[in-house]
């Protein structure tokens, strides 16, 4: 079982509905940040996460990857740098998986008209998507934290878990083995 599992994507792809079922049907500790204050991001995640390590098990909605991903799409760049990078990996431990949330644009779509205006921004969910697939996939081929993919209309929160429960010791795929994004 992972001690840490994050889950990652663009708004409206289920990434928070599964966060709080898989912290309410097997125990992980939710947690969701919000936005970071810009100019602290490094500074609020490492906070966050130090603050974290006391539980047992701990499920993110969302974690730093999204400010690579948020970052340069408003601001023209991310806030943190590669050792900043490597430190949070570092605290969140080996037994890490990502899980990235994802649908088709036409599906989002319709899923953010259901979510209040200020919790989303108009830009084009397919390419959010895809720059967290880019994202996600860089991490997972240079740090040992697994990937997988997820659809909330194939699968659901417990057959993910199942299929983490064999991934953990069979995952194929990326070039270091250990994943199941491509």
């Amino acid at each position: 079982m992972y001690k840490v599992i994050i889950c990652e994507g663009t708004d409206g792809s289920g990434k928070s509905t599964l966060a709080q079922t898989l912290a309410v049907d097997y125990g992980y500790h939710y947690a969701w940040f919000g936005k970071p204050e810009i100019g602290k991001v490094f500074k609020t995640y490492l906070t966050r996460y130090m603050d974290l390590m006391k539980y047992k098990f701990i499920v993110l909605d969302r974690a730093h990857f999204s400010e690579d991903v948020y970052g340069p799409l408003f601001r023209g760049e991310s806030e943190l740098n590669e050792q900043e990078r490597e430190i949070l990996m570092y605290i969140l431990g080996p037994s890490v998986v990502t899980v990235l949330c994802t649908l088709p644009s036409e599906v989002l779509k319709v899923n953010l008209q259901e979510v209040p205006d200020d919790l989303h921004h108009d830009k084009d969910p397919a390419l959010i998507a895809t720059k967290y697939r880019e994202v996600l996939m860089g991490v997972a081929k240079e740090t040992d934290m697994h990937l997988t993919p997820y659809d909330y209309r194939f699968e659901t929160a417990q057959e993910l878990m199942d299929r983490l429960a064999i991934d953990a010791y069979d995952s194929v795929s990326c070039s270091k083995g250990h994943c199941n994004c491509s």
